[in-house]
């Protein structure tokens, strides 16, 4: 008996189990892993993040979409304008010896000037070289701008935490100042002191955190995600120098995309000004017109036989001033794509060099903060803790040395910032960098 009533328990559990794994299965099935959640990959580090921002940023993908179209402007450049075909019925019959017109039809082709449709060609190639070197541009910028941003986060992420153990720290001198101040009426100032530090440094945690969601959600535009995704903490980074002359950046410089865009549009202007100067020459039309006769009424040889006749045609290039100002057109724009070749070389050079000697002042003071300033503030600290915990020194003091090291480190991490920062825009302003940043789209 018992054992009958242990197996009907048994088989009723089971069932009650099958019943509920039915259940949650119908639940995971209706409800999906949100976008974000746990089975989705998402970008982490900055390498993770520059692919991501390649293969999603909406500027790449315009670009990119336009250098398709130009692409694709090149084979009706290069062809001829489409055969025209004509039908002519008359009104009233014409009569001719063998009969009369009963109707028309004819076809005629427009064969422009030897030389027209090469040139037009030759022009459509160097706008597609320039869209090509748009859409590098674009790659270059949107990695140089999420190198920038992540750069930003990183001392952000850093100053947040500095700010989070200075408050630690800060929360603790507080309280020593409240036990002393209980004691002695005469540590009322460095009470106030303790808790005025430690209020900034609350506010100075939420402006920091403020600032981390802007340059995330900025980042977040460029990577084409919604503003608030989630970033995770920046990874940690050493410095390093960049072993590259301001000499070799200047001509690494001169071969830039906006100079060789620039190049190319002058190439551009000067068949432009070629095929203009062909507008002096004329174009030439073919054709054939066949017209069908009807019956004569008199006894005439050949009576109805229809005709056929070939037709040359030539457009007469006779209004010059029309002409002269299409080429005069052309010349200018020549001229002033010329001279803006000049300016972009010489604004790119003055902003390579400003980069350049930035960049080395920071790195300076990156090894003052890292071999000097850091250290020396740790151990004033460490020596007015000891005075402290000894009788000889105050609570004030010890505030002072203590607000010193936090603030030597957060100095250094916006330093650190900073030279990344100047070093990514030397690699968009020089390419000195480009094979690692080809590296990334394979």
């Amino acid at each position: 008996m018992r054992k009958g009533v242990f197996l009907s328990s048994i088989s009723t559990l089971c069932r009650t189990g099958c019943i509920l794994l039915v259940l949650l299965m119908l639940f995971v099935v209706g409800h999906p892993v949100p976008s974000g959640a746990a089975g989705t990959k998402e970008p982490t580090g900055l390498q993770a993040l520059i692919d991501y921002a390649l293969q999603n940023n909406q500027l790449i993908k315009a670009r990119k979409a336009e250098l398709e179209a130009t692409k694709n402007r090149k084979p009706w450049k290069e062809a001829f304008d489409d055969p025209m075909l004509s039908y002519i019925h008359p009104v009233e019959p014409v009569e001719t010896r063998r009969g009369p017109q009963e109707r028309t039809l004819g076809i005629t082709q427009k064969l422009p000037f030897p030389g027209k449709l090469r040139l037009e060609g030759e022009i459509v190639s160097k706008e597609i070289e320039v869209a090509r070197l748009l859409y590098e541009m674009a790659i270059r910028d949107v990695v140089t701008e999420v190198k920038k941003l992540y750069y930003e986060l990183y001392y952000l992420d850093r100053a947040i935490e500095l700010e989070e153990e200075n408050r630690k720290i800060l929360a603790y001198f507080k309280e020593l100042a409240m036990k002393n101040y209980s004691v002695d009426e005469k540590a009322l100032t460095p009470l106030i002191r303790a808790e005025a530090k430690y209020e900034r440094a609350w506010n100075m945690l939420v402006m920091l955190k403020e600032r981390r969601h802007t340059i995330s959600a900025r980042l977040n535009a460029i990577l084409n995600r919604p503003p608030a995704e989630k970033i995770d903490r920046t990874e940690d980074i050493t410095p390093e120098p960049v072993g590259v002359s301001i000499d070799v950046l200047y001509e690494m410089a001169k071969d830039i995309e906006e100079i060789r865009t620039k190049e190319n549009e002058l190439r551009k202007a000067e068949l432009s000004e070629r095929l203009s100067r062909l507008v002096y020459y004329p174009d030439f039309t073919l054709g054939l017109v066949y017209t069908e006769i009807g019956e004569s009424d008199m006894p005439v040889e050949d009576s109805g036989k229809d005709a056929l006749s070939f037709m040359v045609g030539i457009n007469i290039p006779l209004w010059a001033e029309k002409n002269r100002g299409r080429v005069e057109e052309q010349v200018n724009r020549r001229l002033s794509v010329e001279r803006k070749k000049e300016l972009v070389l010489k604004e790119v050079l003055n902003r390579v060099r400003d980069a350049y000697y930035s960049m080395l002042e920071k790195y300076e003071l990156i090894g003052s903060y890292r071999d000097e300033l850091i250290p020396m503030a740790k151990e004033s600290m460490n020596i007015a803790e000891a005075w402290y915990e000894n009788g000889i020194g105050g609570l004030g003091e010890l505030l002072e040395t203590e607000s010193m090291w936090i603030n030597f480190r957060r100095a250094y991490y916006r330093t650190v910032a900073d030279y990344l920062k100047y070093t990514a825009e030397l690699e968009r302003l020089t390419g000195f960098n480009k094979k690692e940043r080809e590296a990334s789209l394979r």
